[in-house]
């Protein structure tokens, strides 16, 4: 164990070295994809306090990813986060859901501004949780969304296409 530096008048250390921080330990669960914080910590994988510090991004309120994952820009790093963040019978929808099937329809961003926003129907019992990177659509709005219809059914927080 290194003992602690003095230090000087000046803010110099008098001969000794100071001991090195150890570097964070970063759960693999929680290495590449945004995760609910309370889930991660009533799991004990991370503590409150692990999360405010400089490893961590808070994408959404209690929403987490690892700083070496965090790309402003990524519309499936934010189209993950709004989903884990999203209630029971909420989906991904519009534009958003095209990106993630492959589709790439989102309007360019230029000049290093915001990524666009996350599209996200909510069942009409929801209540929209405001947030710049979310765009929050009614699911009654797309019939084939309502229950009864032809389209797209609730299946939890997925649409599964139904013939």
């Amino acid at each position: 164990m290194t003992e602690p530096a003095v230090r000087t008048a000046g803010g110099e250390t008098a001969g000794q070295t100071l001991p090195v921080p150890r570097p964070a330990k970063i759960p693999r669960e929680l290495s590449f994809d945004p995760f609910r914080g309370s889930t991660a910590v009533a799991a004990g994988l991370i503590t409150w306090r692990m999360l405010d510090g400089p490893a961590w991004r808070r994408l959404l309120p209690d929403v987490y990813v690892h700083e070496a994952s965090y790309l402003p820009d990524d519309h499936r790093m934010w189209c993950a986060a709004a989903a884990a963040r999203s209630p029971k019978g909420a989906a991904v929808c519009g534009l958003s859901a095209a990106y993630l099937w492959g589709v790439d329809l989102l309007p360019l961003v230029r000049g290093g501004g915001p990524a666009v926003a996350v599209q996200l129907a909510l069942p009409k019992s929801a209540r929209p949780d405001p947030h710049p990177m979310i765009s929050y659509r009614n699911a009654g709005q797309w019939s084939g969304l309502q229950s009864g219809g032809e389209g797209p059914r609730w299946e939890g927080r997925q649409a599964r296409a139904v013939p």
